[in-house]
């Protein structure tokens, strides 16, 4: 027991022991699932008990949190620890329990009755970051149970357009965030009745915004932006030379602006755990940024001799690669910055696009000497002859999900399918575009492949027989989809960095109108269910991959063109760079 009375394991070598069921015995044996349900009805219970209108007994609503002198003793005295633990970590238990109807029933009257007086504790002990993960914690579990999440979807967007007002200012629950939810908002309908004596907007929106967040700091075009594997943080590069990072969830910087380049920002990619950020730039150097501290903790790598166009990190994190247009690539330790392998030479013009394989042993790349090499990611040999058959340039390539094919897309309007193993052409080529196709990815399963081209559509193939299962769509750019499909991140030149639900198309940041201009990008949701396209100038717009009807398209938001995209590895956020500067969730 420690001096607040609460019992402590020392040694996690002891909890290990009580959860395995091959040498605890049985009455000492714990069942993590069966308990994980008890902890959660435990802190549904406690915050039925607890929880209520203005907990900390506020006298006035025109000061800030930070400006109520006494507010640790108001906390202290308010909220005892129980529920400060349940408010902190329900969710938390809620995702490692099975499908309960006890645990649904609590649920219930959480959503119906507590989540208010829940944020006012969040508000209270700043903690309202950590809000929108738990709800989305929330609306999983009753998607398990087939159980209608609208409820919960909704209590999410109040937090995402709400929650940073909240985060500084408790009475702004009822006093501002309340009063302007949308009129046909289920959390409106349910709670605004109980307020009778607060703002009534008559005249306000019926259904959310769709920008959550805007994110500035840049003085120039947005050329790239990219979730954190966690998806709290957003990174952006600009043509101003710099480098945000940005929280996902409040827009707020996280980070003074990462300043070191003299020239623009093409690629920035976050490292798979979160911690470092990788950074190509026009004036040939690659960066390695630590996400918390703002320093370069590796590089710059100047090996190259012109611009670095693009830069990725291998699947452990310990590589990066980089294309550039001095027509190679170059394979550097992340840590160190100390080239790995290359130069690698073979190509005879600009390395547009670069990946390494799933496993990390391989990379491929796609140049405008119309060819396609593979190259091995230790030694940097050419594995085989350069892949050729395209006519002119390559624009994009990537790897199948297991490793074993690759697709490509180039100027000559035509995609193919390529044997990773013998460089053989087994789908392709496949013709339908009418201009040059600018980018090309496979769904998650590997059986379909999305195109998209500056002829101003995107198109969906069948991966094994090259037949088109949807489109063209018209009027699109580009687009890209979270690993796990529940986000959907755009952007370009000028424009906003715009967020999506991949799952329900519903838009959660807008986008400026498609118009008939070339399609930047398009991309698949993990699920394979949808597609998200953008254009310089016209909307970001949902499409169901299967029928190729328009689920959804964002609204304009950014001030000019839209420079690049990038999506939440949870899927449920996008985020865009815009030619004015600003950055958009």
């Amino acid at each position: 027991m420690d001096s607040q009375n609460i019992l402590r394991i020392h040694h996690q070598s002891f909890v290990d022991f009580l959860m395995d069921q091959s040498r605890c015995p049985t009455p000492f044996l714990i069942d993590r699932k069966r308990e994980s349900g008890t902890l959660t009805v435990a802190c549904l219970r406690t915050m039925e008990c607890y929880l209520r209108f203005n907990i900390c007994n506020l006298e006035t609503s025109y000061l800030r949190n930070d400006n109520i002198r006494d507010m640790i003793t108001r906390v202290n005295e308010n909220i005892p620890y129980q529920l400060l633990y349940s408010s902190f970590f329900w969710a938390s238990h809620l995702a490692e329990t099975p499908f309960e109807p006890e645990v649904m029933v609590h649920l219930e009257t959480f959503m119906d009755d507590q989540f208010l007086y829940w944020l006012e504790v969040l508000s209270i002990t700043r903690r309202m970051n950590t809000a929108s993960g738990m709800l989305w914690m929330l609306i999983d579990y009753l998607q398990i149970g087939a159980r209608s999440d609208a409820m919960a979807r909704d209590m999410q967007k109040f937090v995402a357009t709400f929650g940073n007002m909240i985060s500084q200012s408790l009475p702004h629950i009822y006093l501002s965030a309340l009063p302007f939810t949308p009129r046909n908002s289920p959390v409106s309908q349910r709670y605004t009745t109980n307020y009778p004596q607060t703002l009534m907007i008559h005249t306000g929106q019926s259904e959310w915004p769709v920008t959550q967040n805007v994110l500035v700091g840049h003085e120039e075009w947005v050329n790239t932006v990219a979730f954190s594997p966690d998806s709290r943080k957003i990174v952006s590069g600009s043509s101003d030379g710099t480098i945000l990072v940005g929280d996902a969830d409040t827009g707020e910087l996280v980070a003074e602006p990462l300043k070191g380049y003299t020239n623009s920002v093409n690629s920035v990619a976050f490292s798979p755990d979160g911690r470092h950020i990788v950074s190509g730039s026009d004036d040939c150097t690659v960066r390695v940024w630590d996400v918390n501290t703002g320093e370069v903790v590796a590089g710059p790598f100047n090996e190259h001799m012109s611009r670095v166009i693009s830069v990725a990190f291998s699947p452990d994190g310990k590589r990066i690669v980089s294309g550039s247009g001095d027509w190679s690539i170059l394979v550097c330790d992340a840590d160190t910055g100390e080239v790995i392998v290359g130069p690698m030479e073979g190509h005879e013009e600009t390395v547009n696009s670069v990946s390494f394989s799933p496993d990390g042993r391989r990379i491929v790349s796609g140049s405008g000497d119309k060819t396609i090499r593979l190259w091995d990611a230790d030694t940097g040999v050419v594995i085989a002859a350069p892949l050729k058959g395209h006519d002119e340039s390559v624009k994009s390539v990537a790897f199948s999900p297991d490793g074993r094919s690759i697709v490509s897309g180039s100027s000559d309007s035509t995609i193919r399918v390529w044997d990773a193993e013998t460089g053989e052409v087994v789908v392709g080529p496949l013709r339908g575009h009418d201009s040059f196709i600018y980018t090309v990815a496979l769904s998650p399963n590997g059986k379909k492949i999305v195109s998209g081209s500056f002829d101003s559509t995107i198109r969906v193939w069948d991966a094994e027989t090259g037949s088109v299962l949807a489109g063209p769509f018209k009027m699109h750019e580009g687009g890209g989809v979270s690993p796990d499909g529940r986000r959907i991140a755009v952007g370009s030149g000028a424009g906003p960095i715009q967020v999506c639900d991949a799952e329900t198309g519903l838009e959660i940041i807008r986008l400026s109108n498609h118009s008939e201009m070339s399609i930047k990008s398009v991309i698949f949701s993990p699920d394979g269910k949808h597609i998200i396209s953008f254009t310089l100038l016209s909307p970001i717009k949902v499409w169901d991959a299967e029928t190729g009807k328009e689920i959804v398209r964002l609204s304009k938001g950014h001030y000019d063109f839209i420079s690049s995209i990038g999506l939440a590895p949870d899927g449920k956020r996008i985020v865009s760079g815009a030619y004015d500067g600003t950055i958009q969730v």
